[in-house]
């Protein structure tokens, strides 16, 4: 199994600027998109400084990834008030291969023209896949941060990261865990951490 831990992007863009469009994986069991970035026009994500990391969205499936998987990104600049068309800031397919390196932490980058996407994952040998579903009850807004650990790998999968208040279902997240590992969720409320 694949799994996606951050997306960082570094721009020639001065900042701030709003990114939106998609970063998808698609493995060997189907070869549909697997969406790990994705932001509408309306929902683009501001970036304040150089390597801003990407805010994930769940895929809709485990990854399964043997050897191989295909990564696609399209990455746009929102142009506001001026009457100027929307920049393309990366258009890529990228062809992974892992060569044995399984249980590792690994690093890639995607270059382009004016930008550059430095890519955090790891294939998981002997894995399962997890769905985590958030549910939260805030009477008044508050930041709240949700976050998986694995026993196997120090790095951490934000699940959820934003303002909330209300109550219901957050989102749900699918992530790959170590055959009869450790699953950890934490929450962290402002700076209170649970």
């Amino acid at each position: 199994m694949l799994q996606v831990f951050s997306l960082r992007l570094a721009s020639d863009e001065s900042y701030p600027v709003s990114v939106y469009g998609i970063f998808a994986v698609r493995d060997v069991l189907e070869p549909r998109r697997n969406l790990i970035f994705n932001r509408r026009r309306e929902d683009a994500v501001t970036i304040e400084q150089d390597f801003f990391t990407l805010p994930l969205c769940s895929p809709c499936r485990g990854m399964y990834a043997p050897d191989q998987a295909l990564l696609e990104v399209d990455l746009w600049v929102k142009k506001e008030g001026d009457g100027s068309p929307d920049e393309q800031l990366l258009s890529a397919y990228v062809e992974i291969y892992f060569h044995s390196h399984f249980d590792e932490m690994r690093t890639g980058r995607i270059p382009g023209d004016s930008c550059s996407l430095e890519i955090d994952f790891m294939f998981l040998s002997l894995s399962v896949v997890a769905v985590i579903q958030i549910f939260a009850k805030v009477g008044h807004p508050h930041h709240l941060r949700f976050t998986a650990f694995s026993s196997g790998f120090d790095h951490e999968i934000v699940l959820f990261g934003d303002k909330f208040v209300g109550s219901g279902s957050l989102n749900q997240h699918v992530v790959a865990v170590r055959e009869k590992g450790k699953l950890d969720v934490r929450l962290q409320v402002e700076k209170m951490v649970f």
